[in-house]
């Protein structure tokens, strides 16, 4: 459990500093490294997912986004996924 932490922290620093794209590996890193934490596990591969809409990678954003109502679907992220996909066109 602390591995999600970790990779979660360095997400965020690797954002604060600009460098999306080691972001986004380690937000992924951190949302699959213990799926049983449905909360952190959805929030950081949102946060993945959201860096994905600002580089402009709408594609790998929804498939991760579509990934996230898969498997949590009941957690805050797993319904704001709905949202974040019709903003990018995708409405299934």
């Amino acid at each position: 459990m602390l591995n999600v932490r970790v990779y979660g922290l360095l997400g965020d620093a690797y954002s604060e500093l600009g460098k999306k794209d080691q972001a986004i590996e380690n937000y992924k890193k951190a949302g699959k490294a213990f799926k049983d934490d449905t909360y952190n596990s959805s929030e950081y591969l949102f946060r993945a997912a959201l860096l994905l809409t600002d580089m402009n990678k709408n594609a790998d954003a929804i498939a991760l986004l579509k990934d996230i109502k898969k498997q949590y679907p009941m957690t805050p992220r797993g319904v704001e996924a709905d949202k974040l996909m019709a903003k990018l066109g995708e409405t299934k």
